[in-house]
């Protein structure tokens, strides 16, 4: 099997791995089982250029979708035979990362996020098929965003990008964009799943948002490191305080956070610093915060609200009573 397995997609007689043949161990990176795993052989979809690698898989037997880096295969005959779409067929990039079916009424709407490789007149989109893959038509609202995942509920579409959870009610005729104003952990996503009004979109390095109400209110979950409080001695397992991302990037990233703990009530202090101890900005002075874990974010930018340079980038936790901690953040666009 290749190296990186992007999509899989599993019907009664067959399983489907997307995978990025990196190594050239098969003559594409589209492989397939019909025995649930235990053997896998190469089948070829698209002949075109970067054809080869492959990022995601749809089945309905003996119907085959498969996005790679050079558009769009579909077989009607369980993979015997392929035809390609690609820019020249209304993609916006030929990258196509990402792949999804929507059923309403017994229609599907095969949608899929396409990716530019930087060359003249490709960018990212979204593209939308009605009649399995024939044609593609391009949605508006998506010109030059990234997307990564999509979600279902009958006519509510949810699709994950780069710059935030995209939501439509009424099958994509009209959009509203989520993002961490409205409450997500992360405008950074790479997942999206949706039950009912129940939605769940992982980000790039910042937890899981989950809405119990259709999008309108968010609960984000985060998994961190303990850290101990300042001052009491340290143990293995704890640290004073860290920072996350770390590399961070403003532009990627929208900010850090930074997280200590406190033992009990204290006015708090926490300043950035450049590497010739200039301060930066001072993000809490003197603030009353009570005990337990704590986090302040850092959008990465000066207290003249400039976003600063690029490189090494130092903190100070201090109390009132003198308790103090310090951690260093990397600043990388």
């Amino acid at each position: 099997m290749a190296n990186t397995v992007w999509g899989l997609a599993v019907t009664p007689t067959a399983v489907w791995a997307a995978a990025w043949n990196a190594f050239g161990l098969f003559d594409t990176g589209l492989i397939r089982s019909k025995d649930g795993g235990l053997t896998w052989n190469a089948i070829n979809p698209n002949p075109n250029p970067n054809g080869e690698f492959t990022f995601s898989v749809l089945a309905d037997e003996p119907r085959i979708w498969v996005g790679t880096a050079g558009g769009i295969a579909r077989s009607t005959d369980d993979g015997t035979t392929w035809a390609v779409s690609t820019t020249a067929d209304g993609l916006t990039g030929p990258w196509v990362f990402t792949m999804d079916i929507q059923v309403i009424n017994g229609d599907s709407t095969i949608w899929a996020g396409s990716w530019t490789t930087g060359q003249p007149g490709e960018r990212y989109g979204v593209v939308r098929s009605i009649d399995s893959g024939l044609s593609w038509t391009e949605v508006d609202t998506f010109a030059i965003i990234q997307a990564i995942d999509f979600a279902f509920v009958d006519s509510t579409v949810w699709v994950a990008t780069v710059s935030g959870l995209w939501l439509s009610t009424d099958a994509g005729q009209h959009w509203q964009q989520l993002d961490q104003a409205d409450g997500l952990a992360s405008e950074d996503l790479v997942s999206v799943h949706a039950l009912g009004d129940t939605v769940w979109t992982g980000s790039a390095q910042d937890g899981l948002s989950t809405s119990f109400n259709h999008g309108g209110t968010w609960e984000v979950s985060r998994a961190s490191v303990p850290t101990v409080t300042l001052g009491a001695p340290a143990r293995a397992d704890t640290i004073e305080t860290y920072a996350f991302p770390n590399p961070f990037s403003p532009i990627n990233h929208g900010a850090v956070r930074i997280r200590y703990s406190i033992r009990a009530r204290a006015d708090v202090t926490v300043e950035i610093f450049d590497i010739a101890n200039q301060r930066v900005i001072s993000l809490l002075v003197n603030q009353s915060q009570a005990s337990g874990e704590q986090f302040v974010r850092w959008d990465g930018r000066n207290g003249r609200n400039i976003r600063v340079a690029n490189g090494v980038y130092f903190y100070t936790i201090s109390t009132q009573t003198g308790l103090k901690a310090f951690g260093k953040i990397v600043v990388l666009d």
